[in-house]
């Protein structure tokens, strides 16, 4: 391994950032090719869009002055500060040359040198098109001490069969079990009138969502985190819908669920969060904001076909849900975790 090196990754080091581009096209045609290879300008607005509340390391592997893998930790610096989230891709044609290995070593001293206690990550295997693809990340990442924390499914929906009298029916049956309540819709930004309710519920999200044993800690939300992230995901080309659900006695927030369509994709979106107040939950609000936002979605993006969305196996009410609106299963993703 003496002929790796590790630089750190600057966003204006030119042709350090269009080899780490290369390389991460490489890698996500090679182990994703259902999905689509993000395109150069959405992979640079990452490195050079600010994001207020939450830093991040990225570290790249060269071999020969290539580059041939890559790291990036993220740190949320206002929630659960005590973990990173890792991601650790190596270039396809050099793996099993201990690049990976590199990498890691130097992530967790990364760690270990801020002060956090737990590394998560996240690693695909058991593709529903490709039952026998190889997933290397599941067992390298067992090897080096990193445990399952939870299971969660992906699962995606074919947009073209989007609208017929089923999907018409499921939608009234909702919208009958759940008449006192309105639905809302947003895009781009979050209305004022809705934003302090988004927060409440979006500090919900690990308390109320099955988390199985990972080392999540209860979560807070201003108004300004939101304002920042919303400004950040505009200022990457990112558009962000959503449909959020009110009760119309109380105005009291009930649930909300949101999209992302991504620069440069025109087939593929992908559901953020989705929840329902434990308080305002029998009325079939899950289904009722998932058809309401889909509908937005296809008003934005008319040649929008798939639309992917994550669920842990345990939460068996929103899987019933994107059961009936139409989703099927993709692959299933482990949430790996290390205690350092």
């Amino acid at each position: 391994m003496t002929d790796i090196e590790l630089r750190e990754l600057k966003p204006f080091d030119y042709d350090l950032v269009d080899g780490w581009i290369s390389a991460s096209q490489a890698i996500a045609a090679h182990d994703l090719p259902e999905l689509p290879v993000p395109i150069s300008p959405r992979l640079r607005l990452r490195l050079v869009v600010p994001e207020k509340f939450t830093k991040y390391y990225r570290t790249v592997a060269l071999k020969g002055g290539t580059v041939v893998g890559s790291s990036t930790l993220e740190h949320d610096l206002e929630n659960n500060t005590h973990m990173m989230w890792l991601e650790l891709d190596v270039h396809p044609e050099h793996r099993g040359e201990g690049i990976g290995a590199r990498l890691l070593e130097h992530a967790e001293q990364t760690a270990r040198q801020v002060g956090v206690r737990t590394l998560m990550a996240e690693v695909a295997y058991n593709f529903a098109p490709a039952p026998d693809r190889v997933a290397p990340g599941k067992t390298f990442a067992a090897k080096h001490g990193y445990t399952v924390g939870q299971e969660t499914i992906h699962r995606t929906k074919d947009l073209t069969f989007n609208e017929g009298p089923e999907l018409q029916e499921l939608y009234d049956a909702a919208c009958a079990k759940s008449e006192g309540y309105e639905v809302l819709t947003w895009s781009r930004t979050i209305p004022n009138e809705l934003i302090e309710g988004y927060c409440y519920l979006k500090g919900r999200m690990v308390t109320d969502s099955p988390m199985g044993d990972l080392d999540f800690e209860k979560e807070e939300f201003s108004v300004e985190r939101i304002r920042s992230e919303e400004k950040s995901l505009l200022d990457r080309g990112s558009i962000w819908l959503g449909a959020f659900a009110r009760h119309k006695e109380t105005g009291q927030a009930a649930g909300f669920t949101e999209t992302h369509i991504m620069l440069g994709d025109e087939e593929h979106c992908y559901i953020g969060d989705t929840i329902v107040d434990p308080d305002h939950r029998g009325h079939r609000l899950g289904a009722r904001l998932k058809v309401v936002n889909e509908r937005q979605l296809s008003q934005w993006r008319p040649s929008m076909r798939y639309i992917h969305t994550w669920n842990a196996d345990t939460n068996g009410y929103m899987i019933s849900v994107n059961e009936e609106l139409g989703y099927r299963v993709y692959c299933t993703d482990q949430e790996l975790q290390k205690k350092l």
